[in-house]
């Protein structure tokens, strides 16, 4: 067996997946973009706000919306369809960002923290607390709503094997037998009734994103 990792947008998932050019896609959030798969929680995750250290933020207390805007705002590329939940917040709030750089890796957002371009905005989870230790990470889990991460399969696909190993070996909490009662459901409400009693578990910084 060979293991083939392919990085792309949410557009080019979704072209890749509904051509079955891929077995397994796995994505944060994006549901309407993918209404032929069905959907597994692999683990949530929540936004936290990186400044270096010195950094004027990293001593106002409790971070508001309104202080983020006060500078360049550093984050995730955005989905090229449909409003970002990032935009969609600041613009709810009656807020206009500054959006200096958007990127698809965490490190690009890290490097130009650094170099002071701007604050950033990405997952904790992708935080190395030995690595990036000159790094101050301001708590934001009152400003942002959680994220949820999941692995996609078409639905009436024959799950392998190693399929079935790789989707336990990302989440243990989807044992084979839970993953086989979802392959039976017609609608993604199904999928989400069977999985009512699996506790989602919520990943900090795992050594990468």
């Amino acid at each position: 067996m060979r293991l083939h990792l392919n990085q792309g947008t949410t557009e080019q998932i979704a072209e890749m997946s509904g051509r079955d050019r891929i077995d397994l896609a796995i994505v944060s959030g994006s549901e309407e973009s993918f209404p032929h798969l069905i959907r597994l929680p692999l683990f949530r995750w929540h936004r936290a706000v990186i400044v270096p250290e010195g950094h004027p933020l990293a001593s106002v207390g409790k971070l508001t919306l309104s202080k983020l805007v006060e500078y360049p705002i550093l984050t995730y590329a955005f989905s090229l369809s449909g409003r970002a939940s990032l935009q969609a917040l600041f613009e709810t709030a009656g807020l206009s960002p500054d959006v200096a750089l958007t990127a698809y890796d965490s490190d690009v957002i890290k490097t130009y923290d650094r170099a002071g371009l701007g604050i950033g905005i990405l997952a904790k989870l992708a935080v190395d607390p030995v690595a990036d230790s000159d790094l101050k990470v301001l708590e934001a889990a009152q400003l942002f709503d959680g994220h949820t991460t999941w692995i996609g399969f078409r639905r009436g696909a024959l799950l392998t094997g190693y399929m079935y190993a790789f989707i336990r070996q990302l989440a243990p909490h989807l044992a084979r037998s839970r993953v086989r009662a979802t392959e039976r459901a017609s609608t993604q409400e199904e999928v989400d009734h069977l999985l009512a009693g699996c506790k989602i578990p919520l990943r900090e910084f795992s050594g990468g994103v």
